[in-house]
């Protein structure tokens, strides 16, 4: 779920943002969080979420044309990748007759299928819910404990898209 992953990455820092010490290492730090947040995802190392260490920069090449400075840079990301397998908590988006839409995280779109769902049934109203024999609801706002059972990278949307089920021991509406 959460990884500690080494990166490299070429920063270009604009040759009106060039200083000398302290200043070019902000100058190079703001750049490459910019550059991160841009990035938003891989499918390789799941969101990204924080800079948590940046281990080597080097002393960087002029581009001719602009100007511009390019370093390259070596730091350790927090991210999150969710895992087949993996047990996780969601809060319910969208309650739809064939299944629950949740979130978790920076993952917004995991669907429950209705025949993931063991003893739930629907109940259409206003606010539709999922009720089981024992009276618990699936609903709205509701977190929901899930097992994640399939993981697909969308390349153009740079997102992952998970199926998740309730059937298992502890799972389902906290």
């Amino acid at each position: 779920m959460f990884f500690e992953v080494e990166m490299q990455r070429n920063v270009i820092v604009p040759a009106d943002q060039m200083y000398t010490g302290l200043l070019l290492q902000r100058a190079i730090i703001i750049q490459l969080l910019e550059d991160i947040a841009d990035m938003h995802a891989s499918g390789e190392h799941g969101y990204f979420l924080a800079v948590t260490k940046l281990k080597k920069c080097d002393r960087g090449r002029v581009r001719d044309l602009t100007g511009e400075v390019v370093f390259t840079v070596v730091f350790d990301c927090l991210t999150f990748k969710p895992v087949k397998g993996e047990i996780l908590q969601g809060v319910a988006d969208r309650i739809l007759k064939h299944g629950v839409m949740l979130k978790c995280g920076p993952v917004d779109k995991i669907f429950i299928s209705q025949k993931m769902m063991k003893d739930f049934r629907f109940i259409q109203g206003e606010n539709p819910i999922f009720i089981n024999n024992d009276n618990l609801k699936l609903e709205k706002d509701g977190t929901i404990r899930f097992k994640v059972i399939g993981v697909r990278w969308m390349e153009i949307e740079k997102e992952f898209r998970m199926l998740g089920s309730l059937d298992g021991d502890y799972l389902g509406p906290i």
